[in-house]
């Protein structure tokens, strides 16, 4: 009875897991959505947009950048004239466009079919040199590659693990979170800068 139990105990977690990381349980799956670890797979308007499981910090960061745009372009642009207010609308669209792009895109996740023996799941702190073996997803990590713990996948050449961006930066979308950084900053800069030297002072 106690190994029936055992055995009954086992079938559950492999279940639960299962649920939880469903790309990886041998299952061919065509349809859509489709799950990489907890990374879930949606396809729209002909392309595949990848939502992490940090997806409600994406709106966080969402509402704080056309929070500022919109309080820049609503509040203190009418005061300095409609160039200013084109302007802001041009910033905060770059904004939210780079933004997005890199918060949907692939990061580099790197499918496998999943083999687990219901034990714990390896914790690896730092990415591979090219011969670590991830338990998890079964392959050989190729040089750079880290199994993120929150994105529950193998990530190519990872960086960090982002929140405000849903999930990993890693090889797919590196180049994208760096232009959003650039893009950013500047429209702060320029919206700082329009506001100090344009906007009408009272005194």
């Amino acid at each position: 009875e106690m190994s029936a139990d055992g055995d009954h105990g086992a079938q559950e977690d492999v279940e639960a897991f299962a649920a939880r990381s469903p790309i990886f349980t041998g299952v061919s799956r065509s349809g859509y959505p489709r799950y990489y670890g907890r990374i879930c797979c949606i396809r729209l308007f002909g392309q595949e947009w990848y939502v992490g499981p940090h997806w409600y910090c994406s709106l966080i960061m969402t509402a704080v950048i056309g929070g500022i745009g919109s309080g820049y372009i609503f509040v203190i642009a009418p005061t300095t004239g409609f160039t200013q207010q084109v302007g802001g609308v041009v910033i905060t669209g770059l904004s939210l466009a780079t933004f997005y792009r890199c918060v949907l895109k692939n990061p580099g996740i790197l499918s496998a079919e999943r083999r687990w023996d219901g034990g714990a799941i390896p914790e690896q702190n730092f990415p591979s040199t090219g011969t670590r073996r991830c338990n998890v997803c079964d392959i050989v990590q190729p040089q750079g590659t880290l199994h993120c713990e929150f994105c529950d996948v193998c990530i190519s050449q990872w960086d960090h693990h982002c929140p405000w961006t849903s999930k990993c930066i890693g090889a797919g979308n590196l180049n994208e979170f760096y232009t959003f950084l650039c893009v950013n900053l500047s429209s702060v800069v320029i919206i700082c800068f329009a506001t100090v030297f344009f906007a009408p002072h009272r005194h």
